[in-house]
Protein backbone atom coordinates (compact mmCIF):
# COMPACT_ATOMS: atom_id res chain seq x y z
CA UNK A 1 0.00 0.00 0.00
CA UNK A 2 1.42 3.97 -0.42
CA UNK A 3 0.39 6.30 2.28
CA UNK A 4 1.31 9.69 2.75
CA UNK A 5 2.01 11.75 5.52
CA UNK A 6 2.19 15.90 5.86
CA UNK A 7 2.94 17.26 8.68
CA UNK A 8 -0.07 19.37 9.98
CA UNK A 9 -2.86 16.91 8.66
CA UNK A 10 -4.93 15.11 10.82
CA UNK A 11 -5.96 11.92 10.17
CA UNK A 12 -9.66 11.03 9.59
CA UNK A 13 -12.12 7.97 9.46
CA UNK A 14 -11.88 8.45 5.42
CA UNK A 15 -8.09 8.48 5.67
CA UNK A 16 -6.50 6.67 8.73
CA UNK A 17 -2.67 7.33 9.12
CA UNK A 18 -1.39 4.02 8.42
CA UNK A 19 2.23 5.05 8.27
CA UNK A 20 1.95 5.45 12.02
CA UNK A 21 0.62 2.10 12.56
CA UNK A 22 3.82 0.44 12.91
CA UNK A 23 1.90 -2.83 14.50
CA UNK A 24 0.34 -3.88 11.16
CA UNK A 25 2.07 -1.81 8.57
CA UNK A 26 5.68 -1.31 7.94
CA UNK A 27 7.88 0.79 5.65
CA UNK A 28 9.43 -0.50 3.18
CA UNK A 29 10.58 2.59 1.33
CA UNK A 30 9.98 6.80 2.12
CA UNK A 31 10.44 9.63 -0.24
CA UNK A 32 9.55 12.97 0.65
CA UNK A 33 7.80 15.13 -1.57
CA UNK A 34 6.35 18.99 -1.23
CA UNK A 35 3.70 19.76 0.78
CA UNK A 36 2.17 22.38 -1.50
CA UNK A 37 -0.94 23.55 0.71
CA UNK A 38 1.98 24.22 3.40
CA UNK A 39 4.71 25.93 1.01
CA UNK A 40 4.65 29.40 -0.36
CA UNK A 41 4.45 30.06 -3.57
CA UNK A 42 8.18 31.38 -3.47
CA UNK A 43 8.91 28.50 -2.59
CA UNK A 44 7.18 26.19 -5.13
CA UNK A 45 8.07 28.25 -7.93
CA UNK A 46 12.20 28.80 -7.20
CA UNK A 47 14.46 26.85 -5.69
CA UNK A 48 15.57 28.72 -1.91
CA UNK A 49 18.23 26.84 0.23
CA UNK A 50 17.22 25.81 3.55
CA UNK A 51 19.28 27.70 5.55
CA UNK A 52 18.68 28.61 8.72
CA UNK A 53 18.22 32.45 8.54
CA UNK A 54 15.20 32.06 5.64
CA UNK A 55 12.16 32.51 7.45
CA UNK A 56 9.73 29.73 7.43
CA UNK A 57 7.37 30.97 5.39
CA UNK A 58 9.20 30.85 2.68
CA UNK A 59 10.58 27.74 2.87
CA UNK A 60 9.86 24.65 1.48
CA UNK A 61 7.65 22.21 3.72
CA UNK A 62 7.70 18.31 2.90
CA UNK A 63 6.09 14.95 3.80
CA UNK A 64 6.16 12.01 2.48
CA UNK A 65 4.83 9.20 0.17
CA UNK A 66 5.74 5.86 1.85
CA UNK A 67 5.12 2.28 0.40
CA UNK A 68 4.45 -0.50 2.91
CA UNK A 69 4.08 -3.82 3.92
CA UNK A 70 1.47 -5.59 5.98
CA UNK A 71 3.57 -7.27 8.63
CA UNK A 72 2.98 -10.96 9.01
CA UNK A 73 1.57 -12.46 12.05
CA UNK A 74 3.77 -14.53 14.39
CA UNK A 75 1.13 -17.40 15.21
Amino acid sequence: MVDSSFPGTEPSALEPDYINQTETWEKLSCKPFLDASRTGVIGRIGWIPDWDFIPTKYRRQWGEYCLLGRKKSSS
